[in-house]
């Protein structure tokens, strides 16, 4: 029988033990530095408390039902420093900018839809801050070269104007392609008063209303990221006149006023939870 404990047999098992130990630490430093750090941050849509999705019929008497809603969040900073998306194998993000939302386009819903922001890092306690919107150097770039998530068509009204950093379009009826149209009410929010020498060029100097819209939050290890409409919207669904005239971010219409101001005061429409 061989003895593990004296002579020389012990001397023999002892580089097995070596080599052991040290493939344990080797294994440890290399999963450690696989490990993970990035983070993710869920994004809800609700209506109070109610969540809400595509084709749900808003809780308010007149009975609107949500058709399209997406919407561009970009500059992301955590205790003052730029917090990177992850881009990589994500048609949804690009290192500084998100869609977010779905176009409730039936069957390609779920491919199309994004509720999620993927970060680089890990998001640490303290200040979180982001802009509702597109920054003005990528927003006017040439709309037939954007890579995703710039290059969604529905998503951007010209080289000029640049993209809508919020597209909200309610309906009436059923979503039955056969007898449902698009004869709702509409909140498309972009930059306007840009000027350039035409429509197919981009502005040298930013838009007189550039429109987009700053938030900022004290994180504490929430999970998500809560957009409650029903301060947004129900001031202006409720009221009949206003709920008449949609808003294409005209900011004469008393309609955008309001919808741009309530977006701006904040008054809980977004929420880390």
């Amino acid at each position: 029988m061989l003895c593990c404990f004296g002579g020389s047999s012990a001397f023999r098992l002892r580089p097995h033990y070596l080599f052991f130990n040290f493939f344990v630490i080797f294994c440890s430093l290399l999963l450690s530095s696989c490990k993970q750090t990035g983070s993710t941050l869920k994004v809800r849509l609700m209506w109070d408390q109610t969540p809400i999705s595509c084709a749900s019929i808003l809780p308010i008497e007149s009975k609107w039902t949500l058709n399209q809603i997406q919407f561009y969040l970009s500059e992301f900073k955590n205790n003052g420093q730029s917090l990177p998306l992850i881009s990589k194998n994500n048609h949804h993000q690009q290192s500084s900018i998100a869609l977010i939302g779905s176009p409730c386009n039936g069957e390609k819903n779920t491919q199309n839809a994004n509720w999620n922001l993927y970060f680089n890092n890990e998001i640490e306690e303290g200040t979180f801050s982001f802009t509702l919107g597109v920054p003005f150097k990528i927003n006017h770039l040439n709309p037939l070269k954007q890579s995703a998530p710039l290059n969604q068509s529905d998503m951007f009204w010209t080289w000029q104007q640049g993209h809508k950093f919020l597209r909200i379009d309610l309906g009436k009826g059923t979503k039955d392609p056969k007898t449902y149209y698009q004869t709702g009410w509409q909140f498309h929010l972009g930059s306007t008063g840009c000027k350039a020498e035409s429509i197919l060029r981009s502005p040298k100097t930013p838009c007189r209303y550039p429109n987009q819209i700053h938030f900022s939050f004290d994180y504490q290890n929430q999970s998500s990221l809560v957009f409650n409409l029903k301060p947004l919207l129900a001031p202006i669904l409720t009221n009949p006149e206003m709920s008449r005239t949609s808003c294409m971010s005209n900011m004469t219409s008393n309609t955008c006023r309001q919808l741009v101001s309530s977006l701006q005061l904040d008054e809980g429409v977004w929420q880390l939870k």
